[in-house]
């Protein structure tokens, strides 16, 4: 004890995967005969798990993202663990461990059973993420915050079409949706209309958050003869916010380094149409001068949310019908900006490859919007529009198998 203590004192500690492959590859595992056989077939095995887990778009299906263990099997095994009732005792680092060593005491044959159920687990996620369905429902369960493990557990013993039945039931309650899987679609879409009527940004921005990713995954199921999938891997890797579509006038930028900022986000947008001469003028006139222009400020925002269109109640603003998902950055970036000018840079983002959610996207090019005469404003008639999209996509998400 003493030599191994010296011998690998500052050295990296072995992770769990590490200690659970040698347990699997002892040679007492193995009849002597097969024994090297054996430990390549399962060292190439168990490369393939890794190999398949390394992909990113595969990871970020089935995992949170936040704790990535640096051997990506070692979730698998977590899992697989939990699965069999393990409760690892508080601060145990090596538990995982501990629960494959208890596991693997029970003969050369045990070592087999275990790491074809440890197979089995791997495999059926695999098969998960291959189904368009099960990838869209599992995926946004594990987003909002389900283990993967019970999901595996809410498997068994089900057929497919039981199983993604359960999904929906599930999903319903995470939005909390006083409603489910099988009930009258009439019913459903009141439930809906009402639940969405409730829900005000701020207050409930957990659960708007969550509706509108499901919109998003509701809408892509919708089209059966399509191949897209939602981009869990793109989702997961940006932190996300709720945009307001259009400026929301209480939001009024009070820093004069702020309002300069403001400012100078929607000055070109005047700057090319000659009817709103006047405005650009103003505008390049505050911009032009140095130190606060307190009221001329204010006087000249409301006039310009008056001209596109924005000048309309708080409450109206922070319904659903007027909120989308973009990536922190951009939104931070383009917060409070006018419809034009973010519908410019939504459009400039999309065109460039990056990644923004369908129904953000389809937003900002009006595609939910019965009268599309003006594509610069954002008027109360496209919030309606909106909203009464996002209820009838969900109505038949949990009606519709």
């Amino acid at each position: 004890i003493p030599a191994f203590t010296r011998l690998n004192v500052g050295k990296i500690a072995l992770t769990n995967s590490e200690l659970v492959r040698a347990l699997f590859l002892r040679v007492g595992n193995f009849s002597a005969s097969s024994a090297t056989e054996q430990q390549l077939r399962i060292a190439q095995e168990w490369d393939s798990i890794e190999k398949g887990l390394q992909s990113d778009e595969f990871w970020y299906f089935l995992h949170s993202g936040t704790g990535i263990p640096q051997n990506r099997i070692e979730y698998i095994f977590d899992i697989h663990a939990r699965a069999e009732g393990w409760h690892s005792e508080r601060g145990d680092a090596y538990s995982t461990f501990h629960f494959f060593n208890d596991k693997l005491k029970g003969g050369p044959c045990r070592a087999e059973l275990e790491w074809l159920r440890v197979k089995q687990s791997f495999m059926s996620l695999q098969e998960w993420f291959e189904d368009r369905v099960l990838y869209h429902l599992v995926g946004f369960l594990v987003h909002e915050g389900d283990d993967i493990q019970v999901l595996q557990t809410l498997a068994k013993n089900s057929t497919k079409s039981a199983f993604r039945a359960k999904l929906r039931k599930r999903i319903a309650r995470k939005i909390d949706l006083d409603c489910g899987w099988g009930e009258p679609e009439t019913d459903v879409r009141h439930a809906i209309s009402s639940h969405l009527e409730e829900l005000k940004y701020g207050r409930d921005s957990t659960q708007i958050r969550a509706v509108l990713l499901l919109f998003n995954i509701a809408t892509l199921l919708a089209n059966s003869r399509s191949n897209l999938r939602f981009s869990f891997e793109a989702f997961k890797k940006e932190a996300w916010d709720i945009e307001h579509v259009k400026a929301v006038g209480s939001y009024r930028p009070g820093r004069t380094d702020a309002q300069r900022r403001w400012l100078d986000s929607v000055a070109s947008y005047f700057m090319h149409r000659p009817e709103d001469l006047d405005l650009s003028e103003r505008i390049q006139a505050f911009l032009g001068e140095d130190g606060s222009q307190g009221l001329a400020f204010d006087e000249l925002y409301d006039d310009i949310l008056r001209r596109v269109g924005e000048a309309t109640s708080f409450d109206v603003d922070n319904g659903i019908g007027n909120l989308a998902l973009l990536d922190q950055g951009t939104n931070r970036a383009y917060k409070n900006a006018i419809f034009p000018v973010k519908r410019r840079w939504i459009l400039e983002l999309d065109e460039a490859g990056t990644f923004v959610p369908l129904c953000t996207r389809n937003v900002f090019l009006k595609c939910y919007s019965q009268d599309v005469g003006n594509m610069l404003f954002w008027s109360l008639q496209d919030a309606d529009s909106y909203r009464d999209e996002i209820v009838s996509t969900l109505s038949k998400f949990f009606t519709v198998n």
